[in-house]
């Protein structure tokens, strides 16, 4: 509960005031996919043989399931991830389509278990450093699972490519140069284009475009080094984001 509590419940009455807005989507969790949670032993374990083969220095966490305020389905810190079940089941997901979500919250908050503490030139550049803290995620997630995260805003995506990079680089250029941004950047509008937007997204666009940014950087990057472990590491590492997208040579930015 304290790694699920900052920036999700909150405190116990916002807790209390989601469960009694929405009750049904707790009854439907509780009754159809609780009872079910450890039918997908055998998915989370094929996930973290996965990763014990592509990074087998790195420790595999311990998983937590809680009931949070219905506004995320996941988090980790350094010990653990916490996976938020009213969001992975929400009222009408069958058994197979609540497997697939879990299989990619898995995969993707173990990821972030490994990630280090943001760096000062992290800082410095903060949407493209989200970007490529939540795509790296996506795209280790991807080689461990076999599935594309949110398939849909790939399709979406990969068909506009180079405008959805120009429109990232303008608002990247700006919180580059806004202290405000840089001290506070889930408060701008412009990071809010790319993060932290689902039922909030930019009309026409899926929520949380910034992940398959960040995502296709970590790809092209990892494409790119002859020693793919060796990247995969410095990607977890993230000391220096610009240098990362730098050497990627994705859309070969400036």
């Amino acid at each position: 509960m304290k790694v699920f509590t900052p920036m999700r419940i909150v405190d116990a009455n916002r807790l209390a005031r989601a469960v009694a807005a929405k009750p049904e989507a707790y009854r439907y969790a509780v009754r159809e996919c609780l009872p079910r949670l450890p039918e997908l032993r055998s998915d989370l374990k094929a996930i973290y043989l996965a990763y014990a083969g592509l990074l087998p220095e790195r420790p595999l966490p311990a998983i937590e399931i809680v009931f949070g305020a219905n506004n995320s389905g996941g988090t980790a810190n350094s010990a653990m991830q916490v996976i938020g079940l009213e969001v992975t089941c929400p009222p009408g997901a069958t058994f197979t389509q609540f497997r697939t979500t879990m299989r990619g919250f898995f995969a993707h908050e173990t990821v972030h278990t490994w990630q280090g503490d943001e760096t000062p030139q992290a800082l410095a550049d903060p949407l493209l450093n989200q970007a490529l803290r939540e795509g790296v995620a996506d795209y280790l997630a991807h080689l461990a699972t076999g599935e594309m995260p949110t398939p849909e805003r790939d399709a979406w995506a990969r068909q506009r490519e180079s405008w959805l990079w120009e429109e990232f680089k303008r608002d990247r250029s700006f919180m580059q140069g806004d202290s405000e941004s840089q001290r506070n950047p889930m408060a701008s509008p412009r990071f809010k284009r790319w993060f932290v937007n689902c039922g909030d997204a930019p009309e026409g666009w899926p929520c949380e475009a910034g992940y398959w940014i960040g995502m296709r950087i970590a790809e092209a990057y990892v494409e790119r080094s002859q020693d793919k472990r060796a990247a995969i590491r410095k990607l977890l590492e993230l000391e220096d984001p610009a240098a990362i997208l730098k050497a990627s040579g994705w859309l070969k930015p400036l």
